[in-house]
């Protein structure tokens, strides 16, 4: 009799577990129909949506499945909106030994209120890792993030980018306009050189669709279209070249997203320390 129940038990374990491989599968499919289904559905959409929010935008794709967008990407995009609002800028400067070479330099100017919380707090980050040069070098920012004292602002810059955005689920379904207009645009810039002329020779949007370009992922590609359908538009838009450097840009950005991880990784492994060690004390103090 013992052994029936046992197997019994067993067969309703392994029952469990196929019924939930099975609606696991069945919603991985059903993400799968939805994202195709939107995608037919979409058209493509050329201006900037949610009022160039790009933390709420960041949400919305996450929350509506339709593109997994982390928090790396979320990031680079921001620092693109900072160089196109005068925030951040790369300028050549002299060195020490008085060759010239490219700096990221921190402009002293106010965000606007209507920018993202995070998008403050990391303009901030910047400025504190410059010094009072204001000239930020990779090495100033590893530094800043190499140092313990620091992990409780790259903490808060996480939470930041990880909180859900002030807009609840029912609030992004009932924001399907603007849930459209930003895959819209996604698509609109995936697809950028298949485009009607007028819609590619709009260059007055251009720096806000490399900036959204780096949130959909797909900024390289934007940028090497632009590039064949105007040549002249780095040489002579200034910011838009800054926005375009492989280098400077680059080493700063891979600097920032390893700092974070490993500032944020630190910071979560001393607070789990601390709860260990608490629950250790209340322990033995009972």
């Amino acid at each position: 009799m013992e052994k029936i129940i046992g197997y019994g038990i067993v067969a309703i374990i392994a029952l469990a577990i196929v019924l939930g491989l099975l609606i696991s599968f069945w919603q991985f499919v059903k993400t799968i129909l939805a994202r195709r289904q939107r995608n037919r559905e979409l058209t493509s959409y050329h201006d900037i949506p949610v009022e160039g929010n790009l933390k709420v935008a960041y949400d919305m794709m996450n929350e509506y499945q339709f593109s997994k967008s982390g928090y790396e990407r979320l990031l680079s995009a921001s620092v693109l909106k900072l160089i196109k609002l005068g925030a951040l800028s790369i300028e050549w400067h002299e060195d020490a030994d008085g060759k010239r070479a490219q700096r990221f330099v921190i402009n002293d100017i106010t965000l606007s209120d209507t920018e993202p919380i995070m998008m403050h707090t990391l303009y901030d980050l910047f400025r504190a890792a410059a010094g009072d040069d204001c000239l930020l070098e990779p090495q100033e920012l590893k530094a800043y993030f190499d140092s313990e004292k620091n992990d409780y602002i790259v903490h808060k810059l996480v939470d930041q980018m990880e909180m859900g955005s002030k807009y609840k689920h029912k609030d992004f379904k009932a924001m399907h306009d603007d849930a459209m207009q930003v895959f819209g645009l996604r698509k609109f810039l995936s697809e950028f050189t298949l485009m009607d002329e007028p819609a590619q020779k709009d260059v007055s949007l251009w720096n806000d669709y490399i900036v959204w370009a780096a949130l959909f992922g797909i900024s390289e590609q934007v940028i090497r279209d632009m590039k064949k359908l105007n040549p002249e538009y780095f040489r002579l838009d200034p910011v838009a070249s800054q926005m375009a450097d492989d280098m400077t840009l680059a080493m700063i950005n891979e600097t920032l997203l390893k700092g974070v991880k490993s500032s944020y990784a630190r910071s979560s492994n001393t607070e789990d320390s601390d709860k260990r060690g608490r629950r250790s004390s209340s322990s033995s103090a009972s």
